[in-house]
C-alpha cells in the first residue's frame, strides 16, 4: 500500500511538472531590448571603438588623458575621440562632441594638433581657473594654445563676458576676446561694485593679473564711467580689488549725473589710477597730456587743466591731499553766495594738506595770473579783478576755491577796476575782501604803489585796500597825488582852499582813504607832522589831517596852513598894478574848512592868523569867504582877541569882526583897546566896550548904546595896552 501510495504522488508531481514547462514555453514574452547601436562605420578608420581612456605618456610622466564615448583611428595617425574630454598636465581640460587629433609633440606620445567641434569648452587649471566655451576650436601642443573660432563665451573668478573669437595659452595662462569683447566683472568681498566693460577686444595675462581692453574701451560703474582707446586693469593678488587701472588714448573718468562718485572726473590722453591695498579708494591718479581734473562740490564744478597732473588721495578715497600740475596749468573755481568764481594760471601748482584736512596750501609759479569774476548787480555790470606776480602761495581750507589768505610775491600787479595796485608782496585776504601790499623783506624792488584813477597812493610799509568797497589804508612815508579834474569844473570849484582843477599832494606817515566819501586822512608824527598842499601857496601841515572831495577839511595837532585869499578891500602895493592874492599865514591847534558854508574856523590856545594885511590871535577865527572866489567877505574872532592891522593900529577885546565888503572893523569887549600909532611914536588909545572903525586909518567909533559905561581916548600915551587889556 504504502509503495502504491507513493507511486500515485510521484506520478502527480510529474505532471505538475509537465504543466508548468508547458506554460513556461507557451507564455505571452515581453519585447526584447535591442542592443546600443553602435556608431557608423568610418570605411577610412582603421581601428573604431567605443568608450574608453586614452593616457599619453612623456618619458613615463602622464602628459594627457582623454576619456571618450567612442574613438577612431586613421591610416594617416589620426585618432577621433567622441563625446571626450581631455586633460592635460597641468591641469588644463579640453572637451567637445568631437576632438580629432592628429600628430605628435616633439618629445613623447602626445598629440601634436587637436580640432574639437561640438560644445568646446576649455578649463584652465587650479592655479588659473579660467573657462571657456564655444562652437569649435584647435589646439597645439607645441605651443600650448587653444584657438576658437565664432561666438565665445568665458569666466573666470568674478570676470565672465562673450567675444568674437578667442585664444587660450596653457602655458602662460593668457586669454585673449579677439573682438566683440563684453566682459562683466561682479562686485567684490572689499566692495567694488560690478563692472561693465566693452572694448573690440580683451586681454587677460595671469603673470601680473592684468586685464587689457583694447580698442574704445570702456568701463562702466555703477556711479561713473571710464573710457579710453586702451584699459588696462591690474588685479590684486586675490583677484578681489584692482592694484591700478591704466587709461590710454583719449581717456577719460566720468561720474555718472546724480551719483555720488569716489572718483572726481578726470580726462587726459593717458591716466594711470593706483588704489589703496586691499581696498576700492583711490590713491594716487596720473594724467597725462590735456590733462583735465574736475571736481564737483556744493558751489558746482572746480577744473584744472595742465598738460600733466598728479593727485594724491587720504585713504577715504575722496580727500583730496597732494595735488600737482605742470607745465602749464589753469584753475578754475565756482562762485558761491559769499565768493565770486577765480580763475588761476601758472606754469607749475603744488597744492599739500593733510588726511583729516584736505588741501590746505597751494603754491603756482611762474607768471601767475589770478582773476575773480564779480558778479554784477542791478546798477552795476559784473567785473574782473586780476592780480598778476611770479608767485603765489595760498592758504586754503580744504580746496583751491576756499581761500583763506594768497600771499603774491615778486613783481605783483593787481587791477581791480580804476584800482591798480604794484608791489613786491601782495597779500589777498578772501575773508575780508582786502588786499595789502608790502615790499620785500630784502631787496625790495616796487614799494607798495596804489592808483584808482583820481589818486595815487605810496608807502614805504604797506597799502591796504577794501576790494569792495575800495577803501584804502597806508603806513609809513605815505605820500599821495590827487588829481585834478578841469574837464568838470564848475563856478565856485576854484573857490575854496583847495581847487578841484589841480593836483593835490598829501605826506605822512598813515593814510586812511574812504572811496565813496572821497575823504582821505592823513596822519603825522611829532617829528613828521602830515602834510597836504596844492601848489606851494595852499599848504596845510598838522599831527592829522582830513581832506574831502579835495575841499572840505579838518586838521589837528599843531596846525600850521598857508593859503591864498583876495581881500576884497586890498589896495595896491606902492609901485605894484595892482593887488594881487594875499598870502595868509595861520596856526592853530584845530582848522575846519566847510566848503558848503564858505567858512575856514581856526581854534587854538590861541589860534593866529597872519597876512601882509596883520595878524589876528584869538581862541576862535573864523574866515567866511564869497560864495563863488577865494575872497574873504567877513573875519570874525574871539576869546582873548588881538589884532594887529596894516596901518599899525592894534585892537583888544574879546571879539573882532571884519566884514570885508564894508572894510568895517567892531571890536567887543568888557575893556577893549584900539591902539593908533601917531607920527610921534606915541600911541592914541580909545578904551570902550564896542567899537566901530575903518579899515582905512581914521578915528573909531563909539555908540552910547553899545557903551553904557562910556568910552574915551587918550593921545599921546605910550603904545602899551593899558592893564586889564594886555594879551
Amino acid at each position: 500500500m504504502r509503495w502504491q501510495t507513493v507511486a500515485r504522488r510521484l506520478v502527480a508531481v510529474a505532471g505538475l511538472g509537465t504543466a508548468a514547462a508547458i506554460y513556461f514555453y507557451t507564455r505571452p514574452r515581453p519585447a526584447p531590448v535591442p542592443p546600443p547601436v553602435a556608431a557608423p562605420a568610418d570605411p577610412t578608420a582603421t581601428v573604431q571603438a567605443g568608450a574608453g581612456v586614452d593616457a599619453r605618456y612623456r618619458d613615463d610622466t602622464l602628459e594627457s588623458k582623454v576619456q571618450y564615448a567612442g574613438i577612431r583611428k586613421y591610416l594617416d595617425g589620426r585618432v577621433g575621440y567622441e563625446k571626450a574630454r581631455m586633460t592635460l598636465a597641468n591641469g588644463t581640460t579640453l572637451a567637445g562632441d568631437l576632438i580629432e587629433c592628429h600628430g605628435k609633440a616633439s618629445k613623447g606620445d602626445v598629440p601634436g594638433e587637436c580640432t574639437l567641434t561640438g560644445h568646446v569648452s576649455f578649463e584652465g587649471s587650479t592655479a588659473d581657473p579660467v573657462a571657456f566655451s564655444g562652437a569649435s576650436a584647435t589646439y597645439s601642443d607645441a605651443t600650448g594654445i587653444a584657438t576658437m573660432p565664432g561666438v565665445v563665451t568665458f569666466r573666470r573668478g568674478r570676470m565672465s563676458g562673450t567675444g568674437t573669437g578667442g585664444t587660450y595659452q596653457r602655458d602662460g595662462g593668457v586669454f585673449t576676446l579677439a573682438a566683440d569683447a563684453h566682459v562683466t566683472i561682479a562686485p567684490s568681498a572689499a566692495g567694488e561694485s560690478a563692472i561693465d566693460a566693452t572694448s573690440h577686444t580683451m586681454l587677460f595675462q595671469q603673470t601680473d593679473k592684468s586685464v587689457v581692453f583694447d580698442q574704445d574701451a570702456r568701463l562702466a560703474r555703477e556711479t561713473d564711467t571710464m573710457t579710453a582707446s586702451r584699459a588696462t586693469l591690474y588685479l590684486s593678488d586675490d583677484e578681489q580689488t584692482f592694484k591700478t587701472i591704466e587709461l590710454r588714448g583719449g581717456s577719460s573718468v566720468a561720474p555718472l549725473p546724480g551719483r555720488t562718485s569716489d572718483l572726481p572726473e578726470m580726462r587726459a590722453d593717458d591716466i594711470d589710477l593706483a588704489f589703496y591695498d586691499g581696498t576700492t579708494s583711490l590713491q594716487r591718479a596720473h594724467l597725462a597730456r590735456q590733462a583735465v581734473l574736475v571736481q564737483i562740490g556744493p558751489q558746482g564744478r572746480r577744473s584744472i587743466e595742465a598738460p600733466q597732473i598728479d593727485l594724491t588721495m587720504a585713504p577715504d578715497g575722496s580727500t583730496l591731499t597732494h595735488l600737482e600740475a605742470n607745465p602749464g596749468v589753469e584753475v578754475n573755481t565756482p562762485a558761491s553766495a559769499d565768493v565770486p568764481s577765480r580763475t588761476i594760471t601758472a606754469r607749475t601748482l603744488v597744492a599739500t594738506g593733510t588726511d583729516s584736512a584736505g588741501l590746505t596750501a597751494a603754491v603756482f609759479d611762474g607768471s601767475v595770473r589770478f582773476v575773480e569774476t564779480v558778479p554784477g548787480t542791478k546798477d552795476a555790470a559784473p567785473s574782473k579783478r586780476t592780480g598778476t606776480a611770479a608767485r603765489l602761495a595760498m592758504k586754503i581750507k580744504g580746496s583751491l576755491d576756499a581761500i583763506d589768505e594768497a600771499t603774491f610775491q615778486r613783481d605783483v600787479r593787481f587791477t581791480d577796476g580804476d584800482v591798480v595796485g604794484d608791489g613786491d608782496i601782495g597779500i589777498y585776504r578772501a575773508a575780508k575782501g582786502e588786499l595789502e601790499l608790502r615790499p620785500a623783506d630784502q631787496n625790495a624792488r616796487r614799494p607798495p604803489h596804489v592808483t584808482d584813477g583820481s589818486m595815487v597812493v605810496d608807502a614805504e610799509e604797506r597799502i591796504i585796500i577794501a576790494l569792495d568797497s575800495h577803501d584804502l589804508s597806508a603806513r609809513r612815508k605815505v605820500s599821495t597825488v590827487s588829481r585834478g579834474d578841469a574837464s568838470s569844473k564848475k563856478p565856485g570849484d576854484d573857490a575854496g582852499i583847495f581847487n578841484t582843477t589841480d593836483p593835490v599832494y598829501g605826506s605822512a606817515e598813515e593814510l586812511v582813504y574812504q572811496a565813496a566819501a572821497n575823504s582821505a586822512q592823513y596822519t603825522g608824527t611829532a617829528d613828521v607832522p602830515a602834510r597836504v598842499r596844492q601848489g606851494d601857496d595852499s599848504v596845510i601841515i598838522g599831527h592829522t589831517i582830513e581832506l574831502v572831495n579835495s575841499q572840505n577839511l579838518k586838521a589837528s595837532g599843531a596846525v600850521d596852513s598857508t593859503f591864498l585869499m583876495t581881500d576884497t578891500n586890498a589896495k595896491p602895493t606902492a609901485g605894484a598894478a595892482s593887488s594881487g592874492p594875499t598870502k595868509y599865514h595861520a596856526t592853530s591847534d584845530t582848522l575846519t574848512y566847510d566848503d558848503d558854508a564858505r567858512t575856514a574856523v581856526f581854534e587854538g590856545a590861541p589860534a593866529v592868523l597872519k597876512s601882509t594885511d596883520g595878524q589876528t590871535t584869538g581862541k576862535h577865527i573864523t574866515l567866511l569867504l564869497e560864495p563863488e572866489a577865494r575872497k574873504l567877505r567877513q573875519l570874525d574872532a574871539s576869546g582873548t582877541v588881538h589884532a594887529t592891522l596894516a596901518d599899525g593900529r592894534e585892537a583888544y577885546g574879546d571879539t573882532l569882526r571884519y566884514d570885508a565888503r564894508a572894510d568895517q572893523y567892531t571890536l567887543v569887549g568888557h575893556s577893549l583897546a584900539l591902539l593908533t600909532r601917531d607920527d610921534a611914536g606915541t600911541c592914541s588909545i580909545a578904551i570902550g566896550t564896542t567899537a566901530h572903525f575903518a579899515g582905512e586909518l581914521g578915528a573909531p567909533s563909539f555908540l552910547d548904546a553899545e557903551n553904557p559905561a562910556g568910552s574915551f581916548t587918550q593921545p599921546k600915551q605910550p603904545c602899551v595896552p593899558p592893564a586889564g587889556t594886555k594879551r
